[in-house]
């Protein structure tokens, strides 16, 4: 429903540059927890090829675009080709000067994830780095993100042991965060 609003919002004649850039940024947000993405790819697509947006905003919509590929519509290379290796150092210290917990979180997840993904050592180093005992709500669903994430990277690199670790700890995150879309990608882990 979230996803929606914001489209329609987004889209809305009325709204300033300023706005529609706010309003993007959050339904890049939404996306990464809805199982209906394929509008929100190509609206987050139009508005990156169409709007002037400050460098940061386009930033974070490239990041969000390139999370949704890999993580729901099932295009690893196009998403990972969106949040270039080199990005994501930039993001973790754009983060850092940011003083948001929850986006500093999400970053860390974001990188410990890349990392396991394209079976970089560094990887094991990233996991360590995301905090683990977060009080907002915010940062307690980065951290059951990152379980599902991580548990899904170690499957398909063959570090199954972590792989049931890391589910583990999700399936004990989420009976405190409850998010039906990364309690179905803790599901489609373990069938994996």
């Amino acid at each position: 429903a979230a996803c929606h609003l914001l489209a329609g919002a987004v889209t809305s004649p009325e709204a300033s540059l300023a706005a529609r850039g706010r309003m993007a940024v959050k339904l890049g947000r939404a996306a990464l927890s809805s199982l209906d993405h394929g509008y929100v790819l190509a609206l987050l697509r139009r508005i990156l090829d169409e709007e002037a947006l400050p460098a940061a905003v386009r930033g974070e919509l490239r990041l969000y675009v390139g999370a949704v590929l890999d993580n729901h519509a099932g295009q690893a290379s196009a998403g990972l080709a969106e949040i270039a290796l080199a990005w994501m150092n930039r993001a973790l210290e754009a983060s850092r000067r940011a003083h948001d917990p929850e986006l500093k979180t999400a970053v860390l997840v974001n990188r410990a994830t890349l990392l396991m993904h394209v079976g970089d050592p560094e990887a094991w180093r990233a996991v360590l780095e995301i905090p683990r005992d977060s009080g907002s709500p915010g940062e307690r669903r980065q951290q059951l993100r990152a379980s599902s994430n991580l548990a899904h990277a170690c499957t398909c690199i063959g570090h199954y042991a972590h792989a049931e670790s890391f589910l583990a700890t999700g399936r004990r995150l989420w009976a405190e965060v409850s998010d039906p879309y990364l309690a179905t990608c803790l599901d489609s882990t373990s069938v994996l």
